[in-house]
């Protein structure tokens, strides 16, 4: 068990994990991430705390209708089960931290919208390729570049088939 400095509010928590990797297929699809801390408060309740650094904050009623946190939830609740509640907390380290609580049916309203966005994402047929603000600052950029140039032909761009491993039902995606 990994220890905390004795003055955060965490110390008197049992530490599940740090930086939990998770991959979840969730009817179809996989989601990958990591979610920052899981705790135990008590025999009963787990606790996900998400932290964030910038200086935009959610209030409650944001961080209810934030797919992370409810995509966290399900993963801890599969990760961990056994506890009669998790907790979901954003903190925003130099600000106060949003907690909320997710039951069954905000556990099913999640999938059905994930469910919904990649049925959309599999039904596209000519998804527009939008480079987004955050590609300036990627590490990848330049090997993005590349790699689409060489999906290139007759002016237009083909996805690969997946690679080894991934759903074999896919097909290359053709894209203007």
């Amino acid at each position: 068990m990994r220890t905390v400095d004795p003055e955060s509010p965490l110390h008197k928590y049992k530490i599940l994990a740090v930086e939990h990797p998770f991959t979840k297929d969730l009817g179809g699809f996989n989601i990958h991430g990591y979610i920052d801390l899981i705790v135990e408060k008590d025999k009963d309740t787990l606790c996900v705390i998400d932290y964030k650094t910038g200086n935009t904050t959610k209030n409650t009623e944001k961080a209810y209708k934030d797919y992370q946190m409810r995509i966290y939830s399900l993963v801890a609740k599969i990760d961990f089960p056994g506890y009669k509640y998790v907790e979901m907390t954003l903190d925003y380290l130099r600000k106060k931290p949003i907690s909320v609580i997710f039951d069954e049916d905000d556990e099913k309203d999640t999938l059905d919208c994930l469910k919904k966005v990649w049925k959309r994402i599999e039904d596209n047929k000519d998804p527009k390729i939008m480079p987004g603000y955050l590609c300036n600052f990627c590490v990848g950029l330049e090997r993005c570049r590349e790699i689409r140039a060489g999906f290139m032909k007759k002016g237009k761009f083909i996805m690969p088939p997946p690679t080894p491993g991934d759903d074999e039902k896919m097909a290359p995606i053709e894209l203007l």
